[in-house]
Parts: C-alpha cells; structure tokens; sequence
C-alpha cells in the first residue's frame, strides 16, 4: 500500500468519525434539551461541544478533498 492510498483511506476514517460524533453529540443535546436538563452554563458547554463537534465534521472533509485534490 503506497502513502497516499493509505492518507486517503485514514482521511476517510477521520470524516467518518467526525460525522458520527456530531450525530451523537446532537441527540445528546436534543435529549437533553427536551428532559429539561439545562441551565445557562451547560447550554453553553453543550453549545461549545456541539459546536467543536460541527467544526471537526468540516475540517476532516476539508482534508478529505485537499488530499484528493492532490492524488
């Protein structure tokens, strides 16, 4: 397996992973919002989390395709 074949297969991981926790970090938030569990300093951890969580789904596919730009 040559690096760049096995770079495209771990980016491929990465965005995976990184779909997968924004999925579950927003059913946790939505459970959590809708049992009532929130006041003003855990909406703004959770919105914090939340938000990390979105950023991490772009930056994995933001390297996704620089590194499939590039092959």
């Amino acid at each position: 397996m040559t690096e760049k074949t096995f770079l495209k297969i771990m980016n491929g991981y990465m965005v995976v992973l990184a779909v997968l926790m924004f999925l579950c970090m927003t059913t946790f938030c939505v459970y959590h919002l809708f049992a009532g569990h929130f006041n003003l300093f855990t909406l703004a951890a959770f919105g914090t989390m939340w938000y990390l969580s979105f950023k991490f789904v772009h930056w994995s596919v933001a390297d996704y395709k620089k590194d499939a730009a590039n092959s």
